[in-house]
């Protein structure tokens, strides 16, 4: 890696967020599909009131579970230390004199660990 590749860059407020949403905006828009015309759906069809309300409970756990995963993804990728890697130089007693790093393609760590240990090979 270049040294202008080693210089970690600051992740943004909402980055991991946008991340996620990016990677699974086709499920995102179905939910929304599903939910829009569900709502079409019952409107047009006149349902009873039971079975309408059965409705809108499962198109509500459709809407928080679509939430709930967005909320869970900025909780962990923008609102904790896990990304500012700064956890892992208290994890570790000494500087490490090799370090082996391994990811699925989205590496945002190596240049944070170059960065804390500049004379270790990675």
């Amino acid at each position: 890696m270049n040294a202008a590749n080693s210089i970690p860059k600051p992740r943004g407020r909402f980055q991991g967020v946008g991340e996620v949403f990016r990677f699974n905006w086709p499920r995102y828009a179905a939910a929304g599909l599903v939910i829009a015309a569900s709502l079409v759906g019952m409107r047009v069809a006149h349902l009873p009131y039971a079975l309408q309300i059965v409705c809108c409970l499962g198109l509500a756990i459709v809407a928080w579970w679509s939430i709930a995963s967005l909320i869970g993804s900025y909780w962990v990728y923008d609102g904790s230390a896990l990304m500012r890697w700064e956890w892992i130089k208290h994890e570790l007693p000494a500087p490490p004199r090799r370090w082996l790093n391994i990811h699925a393609g989205l590496d945002e760590s190596t240049p944070h660990l170059q960065q804390f240990w500049p004379n270790a090979l990675g």
